[in-house]
């Protein structure tokens, strides 16, 4: 312990005789700390804390499926990303879960001529915060009935954030039902999200859309049409007292019972259609020459996996923007 003391004595009499090299040492050693702490704070952001506002995260599920191989070829990629048609299939028909919910990223523009500006967005479904046990800071959140296409008042919900940037002061609690113009139409806002509540990837959002306005912004009303073309999010919440694995079998069983009707599945009624910018994301091709049922591909294979581990950065994926 003496020989330890008399060491640091003698290094604190060098790094007094230095200061330059002192004042590198100490920024070096700062820095490294730094960045250490950020990376971590990064890694525990997408391994191991749930999205913050979610209750019970744990019966939350991301739902993926992957590409059987071609012949003699390794297993296809598996894709985060799950057609309109096959989301609905998943969502009526898919007994493990107590309801499933859909989402897709974009940019929006929001304000009038030279005040306008781009934001980034979410495109929900109806039950997008109800699954997620999100509750309003302020007004209500979008509901099943606000996902409807060619709704006369469309309707918002901006960001804590956004909100207060927005609206400061006195006007932000004047801000509900007032009208804001996103992509030069006129939305009515409902709510506001609570203070820190970013959804379920990595991104900060400024405001959540109704998955059926998605034509407003210029997607193509054709692409929910064909379960061939793959762009959303997924995640389901599992049914009282239904594991993943269950939840997993009774999603792949109605993914193959959907492959057996015949033909492609009928256009829903609740949505005209989203889809704009390349694709580049697909889960099969078309079926083959007449509609052969031998030759259609074959489904893909379902799998879920926990909210925690598995987070992306959802806004401003190159292959899905909307135009504004």
């Amino acid at each position: 312990m003496a020989t330890f003391l008399q060491d640091l004595r003698y290094a604190a009499r060098g790094l007094r005789r230095s200061p330059g090299f002192t004042l590198v040492a100490v920024l070096t050693l700062a820095l490294g700390i730094g960045a250490n702490a950020a990376m971590f704070g990064l890694v525990d952001a997408l391994l191991f804390r749930p999205p913050t506002g979610v209750v019970d995260p744990d019966r939350v599920v991301r739902v993926q499926m992957q590409l059987p191989p071609p012949p003699n070829e390794p297993a296809g990629e598996l894709s985060s990303a799950i057609s309109y048609p096959d989301f609905v299939n998943l969502r009526d028909n898919t007994k493990g879960f107590a309801g499933a919910a859909a989402f897709a990223p974009t940019n929006v523009s929001v304000g009038e001529g030279a005040d306008a500006r781009n934001h980034s967005a979410l495109l929900v479904s109806g039950d997008y915060f109800r699954l997620l046990g999100v509750r309003a800071a302020r007004g209500r959140l979008i509901l099943p009935e606000d996902d409807r296409e060619g709704a006369a008042n469309p309707v918002v919900v901006l960001s804590y954030d956004f909100w207060r940037r927005a609206f400061p002061g006195d006007s932000a609690s004047e801000s509900l039902g007032k009208p804001i113009t996103i992509a030069n139409r006129s939305f009515t806002i409902v709510g506001v999200a609570p203070k820190h509540f970013v959804g379920t990837d990595l991104g900060t959002p400024a405001l959540w859309l109704p998955l059926g306005t998605a034509p407003l912004f210029g997607y193509d009303a054709r692409m929910t049409r064909s379960r061939f073309v793959a762009w959303l999010s997924v995640f389901g919440r599992l049914a009282p007292g239904i594991t993943r694995d269950q939840a997993r079998s009774a999603a792949q069983a109605a993914v193959l019972a959907a492959r057996d009707d015949g033909g492609e599945l009928p256009t829903p009624g609740a949505l005209g259609g989203p889809m704009a910018g390349e694709v580049r994301v697909q889960i099969g091709g078309p079926p083959g020459p007449g509609g052969d049922r031998a030759q259609r591909p074959p489904p893909p294979t379902v799998r879920l996996s926990g909210l925690a581990g598995s987070r992306t950065a959802s806004i401003e994926q190159p292959f899905l923007r909307g135009r504004s």
